[in-house]
């Protein structure tokens, strides 16, 4: 779901940059179908936790290198902005307790 969700982002950062944001209420989220299917793609907990890294670390080089002439249009900045500072990070923060808790839970067993 994380892997998922930072590739939305990035194609969030994509569109607003190119100047078509998308306009929604809400987001549908990730299917659990999908979910299954990215898990059984890396096929282990390392190979996930590789790809979450190199997501993170692409998203941190995109807005690094956000162009003079994007910043300037200040309405597409902010929205880009609050997008990065309210969205990915905190999501992300917001899943430690559930995953802390699956991981005490598959030590159980």
């Amino acid at each position: 779901h994380l892997i998922q969700t930072e590739r939305h982002w990035l194609e969030n950062l994509d569109d607003v940059i190119g100047g078509y944001p998308r306009l929604s209420d809400d987001w549908a989220g990730n299917s659990t179908l999908h979910v299954r299917a990215t898990a059984a793609a890396y096929k282990s907990v390392r190979g996930l936790l590789d790809e979450m890294q190199r997501l993170s670390n692409e998203m941190v080089t995109y807005a690094a290198s956000l162009p003079a002439e994007f910043v300037a249009h200040k309405a597409s900045y902010f929205q880009a902005v609050s997008m990065l500072m309210e969205g990915s990070l905190p999501h992300i923060l917001s899943h430690i307790d559930q995953i802390e808790r699956a991981i005490a839970k598959a030590k159980e067993k």
